[in-house]
């Protein structure tokens, strides 16, 4: 369900609207093994249709995502585009992970992006992921980048990986 107020109008057009699925293959809508069933609610609100002109907001709730045999549960995802910049907001309180994200991806004049990225990763029970085949492998972490460049090819920046604890059985590395 959507609708618009001022649909022809680029800078005054309005919008709202929800989207609700409920176990829908998207393996089988991708023709592709890697994905299963998918739950999900999404709200979505916002005005303008310009380049570098839209306020849009969108908010989801995934009850269920299947994923190389798991079924991820419980996600919350909140993504704003205002203008040149889009940001995402994750939180995943899965029984057997636990993390949240954030990531910024800014469009700077003269065609230079920056790309943010803060992720903690509380819990990570990797062998009922599906990952590994330890039964008693967890991992925790934190990861930390920013990326600047007006392509791939220029992109430079850094990449931290602090505050890494793997537990493999009986030992902590």
């Amino acid at each position: 369900q959507i609708s618009a107020d001022n649909p022809w109008d680029k800078d005054r057009v309005r919008y709202n609207g929800m989207l609700s699925v409920e176990d829908v293959d998207v393996g089988l809508l991708m023709g592709s093994t890697l994905f299963g069933k998918l739950s999900m609610y999404s709200q979505l609100e916002g005005k303008g249709r310009r380049k570098g002109k839209i306020d849009a907001r969108m908010s989801s709730h995934i009850s269920s995502v299947g994923i190389k045999g798991y079924s991820y549960s419980d996600i919350d995802v909140n993504t704003t585009l205002n203008g040149d910049t889009f940001a995402s907001h994750i939180e995943i309180n899965d029984p057997n992970i636990k993390a949240t994200a954030s990531d910024t991806l800014v469009r700077h004049s003269g065609g230079r992006y920056e790309n943010t990225l803060n992720m903690y990763l509380d819990r990570g029970h990797l062998y009922n992921l599906g990952i590994i085949k330890d039964s008693l492998a967890n991992l925790r972490a934190t990861i930390e980048s920013k990326i600047t460049g007006h392509t791939v090819d220029d992109a430079e920046g850094f990449f931290t990986l602090s505050e890494v604890s793997y537990n493999a059985g009986s030992r902590s590395e």
